[in-house]
């Protein structure tokens, strides 16, 4: 294996380890949510149904379960949103950066120009004769990430609201409640996270970056 491979090697176990952590780490965290929901109530005799009691039992479990599928599962969504998108953009700089470590091109740099971080890579991408992978899953990530940053996920107060609202029924596991606020499921951020795996999958294959193969005979 020559340096360069050992490069390409690395970076692309990096971006499979980093993604396949973000998710396993969703999914850990809601189960717990879920489970310690039940737990908090068994210790004192209830279960987590407040359709089964009345008057201030009924209000009491009402809003323990509120408080951890809605106000905890929200936050803990939300979170993974942003660092999936965080970790998109990483992925985006660290693929500039092996071009320029193995003297393919030059390192990406957003600077401080018009448009989203995506249109800007995809105009590096284009500057260098790379296929340009749709954009469209990560789009609807970018607009759900800002909207969650800038609003707290409140859609009506986001700039880019109309643009949004246009995505949502398309999207999976991504709805508003009755104030108009993002309301996201784990499959949804899923799905989101699944967008932004593909999109580097593809510019990785479209830059000819793949895990190096031994030839037969040095294969054990």
């Amino acid at each position: 294996m020559t340096a360069e491979q050992k490069l390409i090697d690395n970076y692309i176990v990096e971006v499979g380890d980093m993604f396949a952590r973000l998710g396993h780490h969703l999914v850990t965290l809601d189960n717990l949510r879920d489970e310690h929901k039940h737990v908090a109530l068994e210790q004192f005799g209830l279960v987590a149904d407040p359709t089964i009691y009345d008057g201030n039992l009924h209000r009491l479990v009402a809003s323990h379960i509120d408080h951890y599928d809605n106000q905890m599962g929200t936050y803990l969504r939300y979170a993974h949103v942003v660092l999936t998108y965080l970790v998109f953009e990483d992925r985006l700089h660290a693929f500039g950066r092996l071009r320029m470590a193995t003297h393919r091109g030059n390192e990406f740099v957003a600077g401080n120009g018009k448009g989203s971080l995506i249109k800007k890579f995809a105009h590096y991408l284009t500057v260098h004769s790379i296929k340009v992978p749709s954009s469209d899953a990560v789009e609807s990530l970018r607009l759900i990430r800002n909207c969650v940053v800038h609003c707290h996920g409140r859609v009506a107060d986001y700039s880019e609201r109309d643009t949004l609202r246009q995505r949502l029924p398309s999207l999976v596991g991504v709805v508003t409640d009755g104030q108009e606020r993002l309301k996201l499921t784990t499959e949804g951020c899923l799905n989101l996270q699944e967008g932004a795996i593909q999109y580097v999958h593809a510019i990785n294959s479209a830059a000819g970056f793949r895990l190096w193969i031994p030839p037969a005979g040095h294969r054990q």
